[in-house]
């Protein structure tokens, strides 16, 4: 019969040092989480959990009614992790920087958008997503795949935000490899360029 040890695994602590460019990204990502808590506090009345803080900051749920959020703050971390947002959150919380406006660095203007580039999202462009979509569910029936084998959200929500008018302006959308291209380039480019 194994006996179980008692005594704790030992732990190696590694030093992490940031260079100038991660330190100034990690202190923006600090302002941005304690921005978006201070403004969900104020319009709200009441102090939001670490999960739906999270969830306003990644866009995955919409925020309450009652609840203006300042321009640029929904969905601006969309794309991190919700496990490491949530881990920072805490953290955030347990060193009572939510709560300390004067704890949060000092951004430049400009930082937040260079930083966090704001992506195009589903819905943002109604009737041009629709004739993709229409578009694509033809292609998927013909080949007898699955729609978003043909090309996937993300590059349908690209490709209406780009409107391309070329086939070397449709080759620079994210995804659109040549396969792709070569396939359904043109019949794109119709779709794009149709008015109803």
């Amino acid at each position: 019969m194994a006996r179980k040890s008692t005594r704790p695994p030992s732990v190696e602590v590694e030093v992490v040092v940031f260079s100038e460019p991660a330190s100034r990204f990690y202190e923006s990502l600090l302002g941005v989480v304690s921005s978006a808590s201070r403004a969900m506090e104020q319009g709200t009345g009441r102090k939001p959990t670490p999960r739906r803080l999270v969830n306003f900051l990644r866009g995955s749920q919409a925020p309450p009614e009652e609840f203006q959020p300042p321009n640029g703050l929904f969905a601006l971390l969309e794309g991190f992790s919700a496990r490491t947002l949530i881990e920072l959150v805490e953290r955030m919380a347990e060193d009572g920087i939510l709560s300390a406006p004067e704890a949060v660095s000092k951004l430049e203007e400009g930082d937040l958008l260079r930083l966090f580039p704001p992506q195009p999202r589903l819905g943002s462009n109604k009737e041009v997503e629709e004739r993709l979509r229409s578009l694509r569910r033809e292609i998927a029936r013909r080949e007898r795949r699955a729609p978003y084998a043909v090309f996937p959200n993300a590059t349908l929500v690209q490709l209406a935000a780009l409107k391309p008018g070329s086939l070397a302006e449709l080759a620079r959308v994210p995804s659109m490899g040549e396969a792709r291209l070569r396939k359904y380039g043109r019949r794109i480019l119709t779709a794009l360029a149709c008015k109803k």
